[in-house]
């Protein structure tokens, strides 16, 4: 069943995109398969990605547009080169720790999970048509999710996921529930609960931008329902990480538009935050880890793990070098480093690690050019929303592993923010009307 489920997202893409653009494709296909199939169990096929729904929309996607022969117009950023070149520090990093087929498995796959969607969602999310479609499927999607999140929160743990499995889209599911403040924690479409919490955060930055770029505004009432649809399934995770990124974007997004002064700072101050966390994850490294006892917090426990992995893998991750060890280091006794950052440099190396921290710093860049030439308020605020969603989700993965569904969704995130800063900066065209009548001659109507 999970073929034809994939097989019919492929087709989708494919039809919509030939027909009605990549854009169609994109918001039709691609964005209900992230949001709600993508654990949905995948196959093999030999030399390529094995495709999932997302992919196989992905897939779709592409084949219709080289079928298409219509060449995309994109004006490159530095965000956009940032993203070309960790696709080749990847592949140069599995060819040089692992095996030439290593490099291809893993350019097939970083393509079709992360670059293509960030490129397709750069250049699709530009029409305000196309950006009205795509925040009416993210609004329906985050309602589905929440549903879901809230019957697994109090009552049936992985619903959702039994259900899938019931159907045949997925092969197995975890039979049995994650815990927190008496509550079973959800997971709902996605795999795991801080899955479920970091992706609806992305949700909450996607349907602010798409509602301000395309003129709905956020004072909508289906917008807002769809706002408390994600804030509900963000809650019901009941995931530390996830909150933690949303207060951090949301602190920096109350500052910088309380204070519109500290907006001409933002590439400082974002390197300073990446600095911070060099310094604060050194200080961790060696500072004494003391047992917690049975009686607790939940949140002091979490805090505990972390600082294990931390000491765990600081020293892997410092001897990593350029390329990493490739992708089945084991570290230790971990079973899982939950630090993006940390595993980026263990399996990718430095130099992946470097390309993901200039994320930010570009995005940063950009948009505080497009702050200093927009004159709109909207414009602005989309900006801001981009920005902040950004830093927030990486903050996040300072206590989470990358991948899963969230890492999609956030390069998705970080297209909507580049496009932003492009939209600002664009000057504001006049008002086309008659032409000036000059003194002595006669100027005809059109």
């Amino acid at each position: 069943m999970n073929v034809v489920a994939i097989g019919f997202c492929f087709l989708v893409a494919l039809v919509l995109t030939f027909a009605r653009g990549a854009g169609a494709g994109f918001v039709y296909a691609y964005l209900p398969a992230l949001l709600l199939f993508s654990t949905v169990s995948g196959f093999p096929i030999l030399g390529l990605p094995d495709p999932t729904p997302p992919t196989a929309a992905v897939y779709g996607i592409l084949g219709a547009a080289i079928l298409r022969g219509r060449r995309a117009r994109l004006r490159l950023v530095s965000a956009d080169y940032v993203f070309v070149l960790l696709l080749v520090a990847y592949v140069a990093s599995a060819i040089q720790t692992e095996f030439i087929y290593t490099g291809v498995s893993i350019f097939g796959s970083l393509l079709f999970e992360l670059v293509a969607p960030y490129f397709i969602a750069r250049i699709t999310l530009e029409q305000r048509a196309t950006q009205r479609d795509a925040l009416v499927v993210v609004v329906a999607c985050s309602l589905v999710v929440a549903l879901f999140s809230l019957i697994e929160f109090r009552l049936f743990p992985s619903t959702y996921a039994r259900l899938l499995t019931q159907a045949g889209l997925r092969d197995s599911y975890v039979n049995f529930a994650f815990a927190r403040f008496g509550f079973f924690r959800a997971s709902s479409a996605f795999i795991h609960p801080i899955d479920l919490g970091t992706i609806s955060g992305l949700m909450l930055v996607t349907m602010a931008i798409l509602a301000v770029r395309s003129g709905v505004g956020t004072r909508a009432t289906w917008v807002r329902v769809g706002f408390c649809a994600a804030i509900v399934s963000w809650l019901t995770a009941a995931s530390f990480t996830s909150y933690l990124g949303f207060a951090a974007g949301l602190g920096l997004f109350l500052l910088l538009a309380t204070f519109p002064f500290t907006r001409r700072y933002l590439v400082v101050g974002t390197l300073v935050a990446i600095v911070i966390g060099f310094v604060y994850a050194g200080i961790l490294a060696k500072a004494p880890l003391v047992e917690t006892s049975d009686s607790a917090s939940q949140f002091a426990k979490s805090l505990w793990v972390r600082h294990l992995i931390i000491q765990e893998a600081w020293q892997t991750a410092a001897s990593a070098g350029p390329f990493g060890w490739g992708r089945l280091v084991q570290v230790g006794k971990l079973e899982s480093i939950d630090n993006a950052y940390l595993v980026i440099a263990i399996q990718r190396g430095w130099i992946a690690l470097a390309l993901w921290l200039a994320l930010p710093v570009s995005l940063a860049f950009l948009a505080t050019r497009a702050l200093q030439r927009t004159r709109s308020r909207a414009a602005a605020r989309a900006v801001l929303l981009g920005f902040c969603g950004t830093f927030g989700t990486m903050v996040a993965m300072f206590t989470v592993w990358l991948g899963f569904a969230y890492q999609s969704l956030f390069v998705i995130v970080v297209a909507l923010a580049v496009s932003a800063t492009q939209a600002a900066s664009r000057p504001l065209r006049a008002r086309a009307g008659p032409a000036p009548a000059v003194p002595g001659r006669l100027v005809s109507s059109p």
